[in-house]
């Protein structure tokens, strides 16, 4: 089945303790979901399951994920290259568009190593940081 034309599909969601479930289950039943913003918390659930969900369960036409993260960072960087690797080999291949938070512990010199990498092999489209201080949801949802 072919996405309907002109049809957008994001979400904004906020990740508690034990929720990954609602995100797998999210990523199943929303086929045309092509973007999410995910409100990370450090202790809800861990990042590495988070990326791994979203490589294994999200759909085709998936390709924009945000990830709000306001604690301390759990994701080592083989972690982070693991989610790169899947998202390569996802079928059919879409290119990652990637925003992180901008003063998330994910922003270590070794993450960011990885990230560009990835990006000149084309996996990554672009990634950049945003200001959550300035974050509006109604712009996530409506303008991107």
């Amino acid at each position: 089945m072919d996405k309907p034309s002109k049809l957008s599909i994001k979400l904004v969601i906020k990740i508690e303790k034990n929720e990954s479930d609602i995100l797998k289950s999210i990523f199943n039943h929303c086929q045309y979901l092509e973007s999410i913003l995910i409100w990370y918390v450090r202790g809800y659930t861990s990042e590495k399951k988070m990326l791994k969900i979203a490589a294994k369960y999200s759909s085709k036409y998936f390709y924009r994920l945000y990830i709000c993260n306001f604690g301390s960072s759990r994701l080592f960087p083989e972690e982070l290259e693991s989610f790169f690797l899947s998202w390569g080999k996802r079928i059919p291949q879409k290119a990652l568009i990637l925003f992180i938070t901008q003063y998330s512990e994910l922003n270590t010199i070794e993450n960011i190593k990885i990230i560009k990498k990835y990006k000149l092999l084309g996996i990554i489209k672009e990634f950049n940081e945003f200001n959550t201080e300035y974050y509006d949801t109604e712009r996530y949802l409506w303008k991107i």
